[in-house]
C-alpha cells in the first residue's frame, strides 16, 4: 500500500506538470493492489473527482473558464459515462484492458504528438458548435465509463483535432474531469465495483501531487518530461495490449 501511495504521487506531479498521466493509475493499482480490472478501473475513475475539483478551481480563479465550452462537453458526457460504466461489468476483463491499452497508447501519441486541426475543420465556427462538443462528450464519456480512463484523455485531443485552440480544450477537461468522475462513479456503485479501501490512498496522493507538480512546473522544462512520459506510456500501453490479448 505504502508503495501505491508513493508512485500515486509521483503519477500527480506528472499530471500538475505536463496535464496528463492519471491514466496510469489504472495499471499502477492492478498491479500493487492486486485489484481486479473491473475494480481497478472504477476506483481509478472515482478517484480523479478530486484532481478535476482542484484544476476546475484553479481555472475558474484564473478566470479562464467559458461556460460554451464546458457545458455541453459535460452533458454530453454525463449519460454516456454512466452508461460506460454500468456497462462495463458486462464485458471480460482481456477486452477492457485491451481497450484501457489503446487509450493509453493515445495519451502516449498526444505527449510526442502536437495536435492540430483536420484540414477545413473549425469546431468554434460551426453553427453546431454545441452538438459537436456534445458529441465529443459523449464518446469521450462512454469510453471513460467503459475504461476507467478519465474524460480528458480522449476529450483534449478530439477537441483540438475539430479546431478548439489547445488551451481552451485543457480547461474544458477539468470540468469534464468531473463529470466523468461523478457519472461514472455512478454506475459503478450499481455494479459494486469500487474497492472503498484504495480510493483515499490513490485519490489523496495524486491530488497532493497535482498540487506540487503545478508549483513545479515554473522550474521545469515540461516539454522534455512530456516527451519522456509520452514514451512510458506508449510502453506500458503496448505492453496492457498484448496482456489482455495473450494473457
Amino acid at each position: 500500500m505504502l508503495l501505491l501511495f508513493l508512485l500515486s504521487i509521483v503519477i500527480g506531479v506528472i499530471v500538475g506538470l505536463t496535464g496528463m498521466g492519471g491514466i496510469l493509475a489504472i495499471p499502477a493499482i492492478i498491479l500493487l493492489a492486486k485489484a481486479s480490472p473491473h475494480a481497478a478501473m472504477a476506483t481509478a475513475l472515482a478517484s480523479f473527482l478530486l484532481t478535476g475539483v482542484i484544476g476546475t478551481l484553479n481555472f475558474r480563479a484564473m478566470g479562464v473558464l467559458e461556460r460554451k465550452n464546458w457545458m455541453p462537453l459535460c452533458l454530453g458526457g454525463l449519460p454516456f459515462t454512466f452508461a460506460g460504466a454500468w456497462l462495463n461489468a458486462c464485458f471480460p476483463a482481456s477486452l477492457l484492458l485491451f481497450l484501457l491499452g489503446c487509450i493509453i497508447i493515445l495519451a502516449g501519441v498526444s505527449a510526442l504528438h502536437a495536435w492540430r486541426a483536420f484540414s477545413g475543420i473549425n469546431v468554434n465556427a460551426s453553427p453546431r458548435r454545441s452538438l459537436i462538443i456534445a458529441a465529443v462528450g459523449a464518446g469521450a464519456g462512454l469510453a471513460a465509463g467503459l475504461t476507467g480512463a478519465g474524460g480528458p484523455v480522449l476529450s483534449i485531443p478530439l477537441l483540438i483535432a475539430l479546431g478548439m485552440p489547445a488551451f481552451p480544450a485543457v480547461v474544458t477537461g477539468m470540468p469534464f474531469q468531473i463529470a466523468t468522475s461523478v457519472a461514472g462513479s455512478a454506475g459503478n456503485l450499481l455494479r459494486g465495483h469500487i474497492d472503498f479501501s484504495l480510493l483515499l490512498p490513490v485519490a489523496i496522493p495524486i491530488a497532493l501531487g497535482l498540487v506540487a507538480g503545478n508549483r513545479l512546473a515554473p522550474h521545469i522544462p515540461a516539454h522534455i518530461l512530456k516527451k519522456a512520459i509520452g514514451l512510458l506510456c506508449l510502453v506500458i500501453g503496448a505492453a496492457q495490449c498484448i496482456r489482455a490479448v495473450w494473457g
